[in-house]
C-alpha cells in the first residue's frame, strides 16, 4: 500500500510540474520583434498576434502622415509594410538627418510597446 501511495504521489507531482511548465511556456500568437541597423538603413521587423494588427496600424497612422513621413520639421522618411500579424518598417539613413533618425528610433521603440502584449 505504501508503494502504491508513493507511485501515485510521484505521478501527481510529475503531472503538476509538467502542467506548470506548459502554462509558463504557452504563448498564444508568439511575438517576435527585431531591430537591425546597417550602414544604410534602420529596420524593424515583427511578427505578432494577428488580432493586434488593427491596433498597430492605428498607432503607425497616428505617427506618420499620409506620405510616410513623421510630422516634424525635419520630415523623417519612413516606409512600412503591414500584413495581418506582420510588420516591416524601414528608414533610409541617407534620406534622414541625425535628428530625424533619433525620432525614428523612438517611434520604433513605441511600436514595440504596441506589438508586445502586456
Amino acid at each position: 500500500m505504501k508503494t502504491l501511495t508513493l507511485v501515485i504521489t510521484i505521478i501527481l507531482v510529475s503531472l503538476g510540474t509538467c502542467f506548470a511548465v506548459l502554462l509558463i511556456n504557452f504563448h498564444p500568437g508568439s511575438t517576435n520583434v527585431a531591430v537591425q541597423e546597417s550602414r544604410d538603413t534602420y529596420t524593424l521587423a515583427a511578427s505578432f498576434d494577428h488580432r493586434r494588427t488593427a491596433t498597430v496600424k492605428r498607432f503607425i497612422d497616428s505617427c506618420l502622415e499620409a506620405n510616410g513621413q513623421l510630422p516634424v520639421k525635419e520630415q523623417a522618411a519612413v516606409h512600412y509594410t503591414l500584413t495581418n500579424g506582420g510588420l516591416k518598417v524601414e528608414a533610409q539613413k541617407e534620406k534622414n538627418n541625425a535628428e530625424a533618425m533619433t525620432r525614428i528610433k523612438r517611434m520604433y521603440q513605441d511600436i514595440r510597446y504596441q506589438i508586445i502584449p502586456r
